[in-house]
């Protein structure tokens, strides 16, 4: 199980890795989802975290799940705020 502290990290880890190059939805979403193996954010109990990594590493589905980066950031800004 995470810490507060811990999934913190793995949003600010993910809003890093957008500002470091240009957005690319289907980069994202591979980033988010060998992201959340690592982090096995599967296995915790934080619904919210879960669903958010869930949607950003489902991106590469298809143009109808593709996020445009204001809205992933937006998402992102969301449960920041929500966990403190």
């Amino acid at each position: 199980m995470q810490s507060k502290k811990e999934k913190k990290q793995i949003v600010q880890n993910i809003i890093a890795f957008m500002k470091a190059s240009e957005y690319d939805p289907l980069a994202l979403a591979r980033y988010t989802y060998l992201l959340s193996l690592d982090e096995k954010t599967h296995r915790c109990n934080d619904t919210q975290l879960y669903e958010l990594m869930y949607t950003l590493s489902g991106m590469d589905a298809g143009a109808e799940f593709t996020l445009t980066e204001d809205e992933v950031l937006e998402m992102l800004r969301v449960y920041l705020l929500s966990i403190e």
